[in-house]
């Protein structure tokens, strides 16, 4: 990721890594990199976190570490992505309503899914349905997302561009660009488990206080995952991402 930024670096102010307790090696990977790379040297903190918190707690403890001016962006998103060319300049002429709390960019995977927007709006009731039946039982679950994505229901089909910049009810937690706004009414992102689910409730939080997120295709990031139609969730994954739902759920109504 950090590659990516190195062409429009005069346009950032700080960059926080936050480090969830990774292994001894990885750490001084990135160390070695950061003194090999001496234009970042200025704007790059590592946090380094004795435990793994989790996905938007880590986000949390970079944010509670940045020096924020009241006019600036905060882009908050995984190690794992790459932005593209001017990124960052386009960016900086945009200008956004005074209700936009946060800006979702297009997010392509390399195998070239669209994962916004994740949600255009809240769920139907046949897709609530779905993940009422989905969140039962493990193993109906797995048969369930196998014949989802046999229908070409699932993130994995959607290749087609969306290039409407609009309001959106959920966008990829993979990155997050949040406003001035988003900061004159919170400290933090709200989410009180360890992973999954980070996006509706970041949703809830935003809608809840009155802002709306807005989806921009005229910005983009690749993110470095493959969206396999292969792929089923694991038990402890399925575990945790039914445990979210069982607190969330009630927004989807």
């Amino acid at each position: 990721m950090l590659d990516s930024l190195s062409g429009e670096l005069d346009l950032l102010n700080e960059i926080i890594v936050v480090d969830n307790a990774s292994s001894k090696p990885q750490v001084e990977l990135l160390e070695t990199y950061l003194k090999e790379n001496q234009s970042f040297s200025e704007i790059v903190k590592l946090d380094k976190q004795t435990v793994n918190r989790g996905y938007f707690p880590g986000l949390n403890a970079g944010l509670a570490l940045l020096q924020k001016n009241a006019d600036q962006f905060v882009i908050v998103g995984n190690n794992d992505l790459l932005f593209e060319n001017k990124f960052f300049s386009k960016l900086g002429q945009m200008a956004f309503g005074s209700d936009v709390m946060a800006v979702s960019p297009s997010v392509v995977t390399v195998d070239g899914v669209r994962q916004n927007p994740s949600m255009s709006n809240k769920p139907s009731r046949f897709r609530r349905s779905f993940y009422k039946l989905y969140y039962s039982n493990y193993y109906v679950g797995r048969l369930l997302l196998r014949l989802w994505r046999m229908m070409g229901l699932g993130a994995p089909s959607r290749k087609q561009a969306d290039n409407v910049p609009r309001p959106i009810f959920i966008g990829i937690g993979a990155i997050y660009i949040l406003t001035p706004t988003f900061f004159e009414r919170h400290r933090n992102l709200e989410y009180p488990l360890f992973l999954y689910g980070e996006e509706a409730f970041l949703s809830k939080q935003i809608y809840g206080s009155g802002g709306v997120i807005w989806f921009e295709p005229a910005l983009q990031v690749v993110h470095m995952e493959s969206v396999s139609t292969s792929k089923l969730p694991s038990k402890e994954k399925y575990r945790l991402t039914q445990k979210s739902y069982a607190l969330y759920r009630g927004y989807y109504e």
